[in-house]
Order: structure tokens, then sequence, then C-alpha cells
């Protein structure tokens, strides 16, 4: 019976070990595939990252040009008020400026 019951034993350590063997197969590819969807999570965080900074840059580019913008329409309307200014002087009619006295 020794040897019959040594037999069985060897097949069920043969077994065992091919359980082993597929669970840490497989425990090998779940790692792999941990590691693939870190680098993945990583590489997509570095895109963003670089959307974020292209997108700061171009509002800080809108911004300035805004500024630029509403600097410009405060120089013009004061030209603007300037050149209005001007137009009045120049039509105002001479009789408004000088008072009229009837000829004698």
């Amino acid at each position: 019976i020794a040897p019959l019951a040594l037999a069985g034993a060897e097949n069920n350590l043969k077994s065992y070990k091919g359980v082993v063997m597929i669970n840490e197969d497989r425990l090998t590819v779940m790692e792999t595939e941990q590691d693939a969807a870190r680098d993945a999570a990583a590489a997509r965080s570095a895109e963003l990252d670089a959307e974020k900074h292209v997108a700061q840059f171009q509002m800080d580019e809108l911004r300035r040009k805004l500024a630029d913008a509403e600097a410009a329409k405060v120089r013009l309307a004061r030209e603007v008020e300037e050149l209005r200014r001007k137009v009045a002087v120049a039509v105002t009619p001479v009789r408004a400026v000088v008072p009229y006295t009837p000829a004698a």
C-alpha cells in the first residue's frame, strides 16, 4: 500500500504544482496588465498636463490681447472726444462768437 500511496501523493503534488504554476502565470499576467494600465495612466496624465499648459498659455495670450484692446478703446474714446471738440469749435457760427450789432 505504501508504494501506491506514494504514487498518489506524487500525482497530487504534480497536480498542486500545476495549479501553483497556473496561478503564478495568472498573477504575472495581472501584474503586466496593471503595469500597462499604470503606464497608460501616466501617459494620459502627461498629455493632460501638456494640454493644461497650452490652455493656460492661450488664456494668458487672450488676457494680454483683451488688455491691449481695452487700452486701445480708451485711447480711441479720447481721440473721438478731442475730435468732437475740434469739430464743435470749427462749425460754431461766427455770430454766436461775435455779438451782433445792427448797422446804423
